[in-house]
Protein backbone atom coordinates (compact mmCIF):
# COMPACT_ATOMS: atom_id res chain seq x y z
CA UNK A 1 0.00 0.00 0.00
CA UNK A 2 2.76 1.83 0.81
CA UNK A 3 4.85 1.55 -2.48
CA UNK A 4 1.48 2.55 -4.43
CA UNK A 5 0.81 5.65 -2.45
CA UNK A 6 4.76 6.65 -3.02
CA UNK A 7 3.96 5.91 -7.12
CA UNK A 8 0.83 7.64 -7.09
CA UNK A 9 2.45 10.36 -5.58
CA UNK A 10 5.45 10.73 -7.68
CA UNK A 11 3.10 10.82 -10.78
CA UNK A 12 1.50 13.99 -9.22
CA UNK A 13 3.53 17.11 -10.81
CA UNK A 14 5.70 18.70 -8.64
CA UNK A 15 3.91 22.46 -8.79
CA UNK A 16 0.76 20.42 -7.78
CA UNK A 17 2.41 18.41 -4.73
CA UNK A 18 3.43 21.70 -3.60
CA UNK A 19 0.13 23.65 -3.88
CA UNK A 20 -1.38 20.64 -1.81
CA UNK A 21 0.93 20.96 0.51
CA UNK A 22 0.29 24.90 1.05
CA UNK A 23 -3.49 24.31 0.91
CA UNK A 24 -2.94 21.23 3.78
CA UNK A 25 -1.02 23.57 5.75
CA UNK A 26 -3.14 26.78 5.21
CA UNK A 27 -5.90 24.21 6.67
CA UNK A 28 -4.06 23.25 9.78
CA UNK A 29 -3.33 27.16 10.18
CA UNK A 30 -7.44 27.94 9.77
CA UNK A 31 -8.43 25.50 11.81
CA UNK A 32 -5.69 26.56 15.03
CA UNK A 33 -6.87 29.80 14.45
CA UNK A 34 -10.05 29.16 14.49
CA UNK A 35 -9.79 27.20 18.35
CA UNK A 36 -7.47 30.54 19.23
CA UNK A 37 -9.96 32.90 18.26
CA UNK A 38 -13.06 30.38 19.99
CA UNK A 39 -10.86 30.34 23.09
CA UNK A 40 -10.15 34.27 23.21
CA UNK A 41 -13.78 34.58 22.64
CA UNK A 42 -15.20 33.13 25.42
CA UNK A 43 -12.60 34.38 27.70
CA UNK A 44 -12.97 37.79 26.74
CA UNK A 45 -16.74 37.14 27.26
CA UNK A 46 -16.17 35.89 30.42
CA UNK A 47 -13.83 38.68 31.53
CA UNK A 48 -16.47 41.39 30.52
CA UNK A 49 -18.85 39.43 32.13
CA UNK A 50 -16.67 38.99 35.54
CA UNK A 51 -16.49 42.94 35.24
CA UNK A 52 -20.00 43.73 34.59
CA UNK A 53 -20.72 41.61 38.04
CA UNK A 54 -18.98 44.19 40.14
CA UNK A 55 -20.94 47.06 39.12
CA UNK A 56 -24.51 44.74 40.38
CA UNK A 57 -25.36 45.80 43.50
CA UNK A 58 -27.29 43.16 46.13
CA UNK A 59 -30.78 43.73 45.93
CA UNK A 60 -30.44 44.65 49.49
CA UNK A 61 -28.87 47.84 48.33
CA UNK A 62 -30.52 48.60 45.49
CA UNK A 63 -32.96 51.57 45.66
CA UNK A 64 -34.57 51.03 42.48
CA UNK A 65 -37.16 48.26 42.16
CA UNK A 66 -36.18 45.09 40.02
CA UNK A 67 -38.18 44.62 37.02
CA UNK A 68 -38.11 42.36 33.69
CA UNK A 69 -40.17 43.75 30.78
CA UNK A 70 -41.99 40.92 28.99
CA UNK A 71 -41.32 40.46 25.19
CA UNK A 72 -42.85 38.07 22.74
CA UNK A 73 -40.27 35.30 21.43
CA UNK A 74 -37.46 36.94 23.57
CA UNK A 75 -35.92 37.29 26.88
CA UNK A 76 -37.72 40.17 28.66
CA UNK A 77 -35.53 43.17 29.54
CA UNK A 78 -34.07 43.59 32.58
CA UNK A 79 -34.75 47.28 34.47
CA UNK A 80 -34.60 48.93 37.65
CA UNK A 81 -37.63 51.20 38.45
CA UNK A 82 -38.13 54.46 40.02
CA UNK A 83 -41.28 56.00 40.70
CA UNK A 84 -41.91 59.18 42.98
CA UNK A 85 -44.28 59.96 45.35
CA UNK A 86 -47.28 61.29 43.26
CA UNK A 87 -50.83 61.81 43.38
CA UNK A 88 -52.56 58.16 41.70
CA UNK A 89 -54.27 60.08 39.07
CA UNK A 90 -51.49 62.03 38.03
CA UNK A 91 -49.41 60.44 35.14
CA UNK A 92 -46.09 61.05 34.83
CA UNK A 93 -43.36 61.73 32.61
CA UNK A 94 -40.65 58.80 31.87
CA UNK A 95 -37.20 58.65 31.38
CA UNK A 96 -35.29 55.66 30.00
CA UNK A 97 -31.44 56.19 31.63
CA UNK A 98 -28.69 54.35 29.49
CA UNK A 99 -25.59 53.49 31.14
CA UNK A 100 -22.37 53.88 29.46
CA UNK A 101 -19.62 51.50 29.81
CA UNK A 102 -17.24 51.11 26.80
CA UNK A 103 -20.12 49.09 25.02
CA UNK A 104 -19.20 45.83 27.06
CA UNK A 105 -18.89 47.01 30.73
CA UNK A 106 -21.08 48.50 33.73
CA UNK A 107 -24.48 47.29 34.74
CA UNK A 108 -27.56 49.68 34.88
CA UNK A 109 -27.06 49.25 39.11
CA UNK A 110 -24.30 51.90 38.42
CA UNK A 111 -26.85 54.56 37.84
CA UNK A 112 -28.97 53.78 41.10
CA UNK A 113 -28.48 56.65 42.76
CA UNK A 114 -28.58 59.21 39.94
CA UNK A 115 -32.03 57.40 38.73
CA UNK A 116 -33.86 57.72 42.13
CA UNK A 117 -32.09 61.41 42.03
CA UNK A 118 -33.61 62.26 38.46
CA UNK A 119 -37.50 60.33 39.76
CA UNK A 120 -37.22 62.77 42.78
CA UNK A 121 -36.28 65.70 41.51
CA UNK A 122 -37.80 65.95 37.87
CA UNK A 123 -40.48 64.47 39.09
CA UNK A 124 -40.44 61.61 36.62
CA UNK A 125 -40.88 57.41 36.30
CA UNK A 126 -36.98 56.53 35.85
CA UNK A 127 -36.60 53.56 33.57
CA UNK A 128 -32.96 52.33 34.07
CA UNK A 129 -32.33 49.79 31.09
CA UNK A 130 -30.09 46.97 31.21
CA UNK A 131 -29.63 45.92 27.90
CA UNK A 132 -27.65 42.97 26.30
CA UNK A 133 -24.07 43.87 25.46
CA UNK A 134 -22.67 43.15 22.20
CA UNK A 135 -19.84 40.75 23.21
CA UNK A 136 -23.32 38.32 24.29
CA UNK A 137 -25.58 39.82 21.59
CA UNK A 138 -25.19 41.92 18.62
CA UNK A 139 -26.00 46.12 19.19
CA UNK A 140 -29.12 45.71 16.91
CA UNK A 141 -30.68 43.05 19.63
CA UNK A 142 -29.94 45.80 22.76
CA UNK A 143 -31.24 48.31 20.54
CA UNK A 144 -34.54 46.27 20.45
CA UNK A 145 -34.29 45.76 24.11
CA UNK A 146 -34.58 49.64 24.55
CA UNK A 147 -37.05 50.09 21.73
CA UNK A 148 -39.35 47.63 23.26
CA UNK A 149 -39.01 48.84 26.74
CA UNK A 150 -40.31 52.12 25.80
CA UNK A 151 -42.97 50.19 23.64
CA UNK A 152 -44.20 48.36 26.36
CA UNK A 153 -44.37 51.32 29.04
CA UNK A 154 -46.60 53.32 26.40
CA UNK A 155 -49.05 50.10 25.91
CA UNK A 156 -49.55 50.15 29.66
CA UNK A 157 -49.33 53.79 30.41
CA UNK A 158 -52.50 53.18 32.76
CA UNK A 159 -50.99 51.17 34.97
CA UNK A 160 -47.45 52.67 35.62
CA UNK A 161 -49.70 56.17 35.42
CA UNK A 162 -47.24 57.42 32.69
CA UNK A 163 -47.67 59.82 29.95
CA UNK A 164 -46.56 58.85 26.82
CA UNK A 165 -46.65 62.18 25.25
CA UNK A 166 -43.19 62.66 27.58
CA UNK A 167 -41.19 59.97 27.35
CA UNK A 168 -37.48 60.83 26.61
CA UNK A 169 -34.38 58.56 26.63
CA UNK A 170 -31.35 59.28 27.99
CA UNK A 171 -27.51 57.89 27.62
CA UNK A 172 -23.97 58.44 28.22
CA UNK A 173 -21.10 57.51 26.17
CA UNK A 174 -22.11 54.39 24.37
CA UNK A 175 -25.27 54.65 26.43
CA UNK A 176 -25.91 58.07 24.10
CA UNK A 177 -24.83 56.15 20.96
CA UNK A 178 -27.65 53.16 22.18
CA UNK A 179 -30.07 55.97 23.24
CA UNK A 180 -29.78 58.02 19.51
CA UNK A 181 -30.16 54.31 17.92
CA UNK A 182 -33.17 53.49 19.44
CA UNK A 183 -34.69 57.35 19.37
CA UNK A 184 -34.39 56.69 15.26
CA UNK A 185 -36.13 53.29 15.53
CA UNK A 186 -38.44 54.40 17.87
CA UNK A 187 -39.30 57.42 14.83
CA UNK A 188 -39.39 54.74 12.09
CA UNK A 189 -41.97 52.58 14.30
CA UNK A 190 -44.18 55.48 14.08
CA UNK A 191 -43.54 56.36 18.23
CA UNK A 192 -42.29 59.78 19.07
CA UNK A 193 -40.35 60.50 21.90
CA UNK A 194 -40.20 63.99 23.72
CA UNK A 195 -36.42 63.86 23.31
CA UNK A 196 -33.25 62.42 23.18
CA UNK A 197 -30.43 63.62 26.03
CA UNK A 198 -27.29 62.31 24.73
CA UNK A 199 -24.04 62.89 27.32
CA UNK A 200 -20.80 62.94 25.51
CA UNK A 201 -22.35 60.35 23.23
CA UNK A 202 -20.25 57.51 20.78
CA UNK A 203 -21.56 58.34 17.42
CA UNK A 204 -19.39 56.44 15.07
CA UNK A 205 -21.95 54.25 13.42
CA UNK A 206 -24.54 56.09 14.00
CA UNK A 207 -26.74 56.79 10.27
CA UNK A 208 -25.45 59.86 7.78
CA UNK A 209 -29.50 60.51 7.26
CA UNK A 210 -32.17 60.46 9.62
CA UNK A 211 -35.98 61.29 9.21
CA UNK A 212 -37.11 65.32 10.37
CA UNK A 213 -39.33 63.61 12.89
CA UNK A 214 -36.89 62.18 14.89
CA UNK A 215 -36.96 63.65 18.48
CA UNK A 216 -35.56 66.70 19.61
CA UNK A 217 -31.69 66.05 20.84
CA UNK A 218 -30.19 67.96 23.38
CA UNK A 219 -25.90 67.05 23.41
CA UNK A 220 -24.54 67.40 27.00
CA UNK A 221 -20.63 67.85 25.87
CA UNK A 222 -17.66 68.64 28.29
CA UNK A 223 -14.72 71.01 26.54
CA UNK A 224 -12.27 68.43 27.94
CA UNK A 225 -13.42 65.48 26.36
CA UNK A 226 -12.30 64.07 23.08
CA UNK A 227 -15.35 62.07 23.29
CA UNK A 228 -17.81 64.93 23.61
CA UNK A 229 -15.56 67.09 20.68
CA UNK A 230 -16.09 63.88 17.91
CA UNK A 231 -20.08 64.54 17.91
CA UNK A 232 -20.61 67.61 15.51
CA UNK A 233 -21.05 65.10 12.59
CA UNK A 234 -24.03 63.65 14.37
CA UNK A 235 -25.60 66.81 15.22
CA UNK A 236 -25.06 68.37 11.75
CA UNK A 237 -26.71 65.08 10.23
CA UNK A 238 -29.89 65.69 12.79
CA UNK A 239 -29.90 69.73 11.97
CA UNK A 240 -29.26 68.71 8.09
CA UNK A 241 -32.62 66.91 8.63
CA UNK A 242 -34.71 69.55 10.69
CA UNK A 243 -34.20 68.07 13.86
CA UNK A 244 -34.05 70.42 16.50
CA UNK A 245 -30.64 70.11 18.28
CA UNK A 246 -29.32 72.09 21.02
CA UNK A 247 -25.91 71.89 22.07
CA UNK A 248 -24.52 72.50 25.74
CA UNK A 249 -21.01 72.84 26.49
CA UNK A 250 -19.13 72.39 30.00
CA UNK A 251 -16.04 73.86 29.92
CA UNK A 252 -13.18 71.80 31.65
CA UNK A 253 -15.45 68.72 31.16
CA UNK A 254 -14.51 65.40 31.19
CA UNK A 255 -15.49 62.20 29.82
CA UNK A 256 -17.83 61.37 32.60
CA UNK A 257 -18.14 64.57 34.20
CA UNK A 258 -21.89 64.49 34.93
CA UNK A 259 -21.48 60.93 36.67
CA UNK A 260 -19.11 62.32 38.97
CA UNK A 261 -21.57 63.17 41.42
CA UNK A 262 -22.84 59.28 42.04
CA UNK A 263 -21.37 57.03 44.40
CA UNK A 264 -21.24 54.34 42.21
CA UNK A 265 -18.98 56.14 39.72
CA UNK A 266 -16.84 57.51 42.73
CA UNK A 267 -16.03 54.24 44.08
CA UNK A 268 -15.51 52.51 40.89
CA UNK A 269 -12.80 55.12 39.49
CA UNK A 270 -9.16 55.06 41.21
CA UNK A 271 -8.49 58.94 39.16
CA UNK A 272 -9.39 62.13 41.22
CA UNK A 273 -9.41 64.16 38.58
CA UNK A 274 -12.92 62.73 37.92
CA UNK A 275 -14.75 63.87 40.81
CA UNK A 276 -13.14 67.34 41.86
CA UNK A 277 -15.28 70.10 43.13
CA UNK A 278 -15.09 71.51 39.75
CA UNK A 279 -16.61 68.19 37.84
CA UNK A 280 -18.83 68.07 40.34
CA UNK A 281 -20.37 71.15 39.74
CA UNK A 282 -20.51 70.86 36.14
CA UNK A 283 -22.59 67.66 36.56
CA UNK A 284 -25.10 69.41 38.96
CA UNK A 285 -25.70 72.18 36.33
CA UNK A 286 -26.32 69.77 33.51
CA UNK A 287 -28.66 68.09 35.23
CA UNK A 288 -30.50 71.24 35.94
CA UNK A 289 -29.78 72.13 32.23
CA UNK A 290 -31.22 68.78 31.10
CA UNK A 291 -34.52 69.29 33.32
CA UNK A 292 -34.78 72.71 32.07
CA UNK A 293 -34.66 71.59 28.50
CA UNK A 294 -36.78 68.73 28.87
CA UNK A 295 -39.93 70.93 30.35
CA UNK A 296 -39.59 73.02 27.30
CA UNK A 297 -40.01 69.96 25.05
CA UNK A 298 -43.27 69.02 26.83
CA UNK A 299 -44.57 71.98 26.64
CA UNK A 300 -44.24 71.90 23.31
CA UNK A 301 -46.48 68.97 22.94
Amino acid sequence: MKNLRKKFVAKVPKAWRIVVYIVAALAVLLAILAIIFVIWRANYRAENAAARAEAVKPDSELIGARFVVPRDGEDGVKVNLYIPQHDKNEDLPVIFNIHGGGFVGNDADSLDTQSERYSDNWHAIVVTINFTKPDVKSIDYGVDEIVDTVLYFDDNAKVFNADSDRFSVIGYSSGGFYAAKAAEQLDADGFKLAGQILNAPYVYGLPDDVESTVAPAFFVLGTDDPISQSSGPYQETLRDAGVDVTVNEYEGGLHPFIESINPEFQNSTDDDQYVTQHQQELAVQAETDIDEWLQEQYRQR
